[in-house]
């Protein structure tokens, strides 16, 4: 079975998208993510990714009550999974605290690799979202190759 996750994409607690990755390319397509969840959710999601972009790019986690907030607005209807400045164990608590599945990225990964590859991460992680798969979420600009 495929599960399609619609995304929300934000900075600036605005729902955006970016060309390829690019911050100087964004297209704005509203300033109530909350109500994007809810339409989501409306349409039958049962999931629903959320990316920080700004914590992406700075690591500060500015979004994150706005991420909290579709949490809270969708609960019991679908689930939200997100990145976007997840670089921590204590961010996933953070996350996994206000209702959200996070999503550890390749950011976070390549920091520090081997402290997220051992056990004691592995089993951190499983604690933060129990019966919920890790998630790890890989970018790459160009294509395949």
């Amino acid at each position: 079975m495929i599960e399609l996750y619609p995304a929300i994409d934000l900075r600036d607690g605005k729902v955006v998208r970016l060309l390829q990755g690019d911050y100087d390319a964004q297209t704005t397509y509203g300033d109530d993510p909350v109500a994007v969840a809810r339409g989501f959710a409306d349409a039958g999601a049962t999931w629903i990714h959320v990316v920080d972009l700004d914590a992406a790019r700075s690591g500060s986690p500015v979004n994150r009550p706005v991420v909290a907030a579709i949490a809270a607005a969708v609960a019991g209807r679908a689930r939200v999974q997100t990145g976007g400045g997840v670089r921590t164990i204590g961010d996933a608590q953070s996350l996994a605290d206000a209702g959200v599945d996070p999503a550890m990225g390749a950011r976070a990964l390549k920091r520090s690799i081997e402290r997220l590859l051992t056990a004691n991460a592995a089993a951190a992680l499983a604690r933060i979202t129990p019966g919920t798969p890790a998630v790890l979420h890989l970018s790459r600009r160009g294509g395949p190759g």
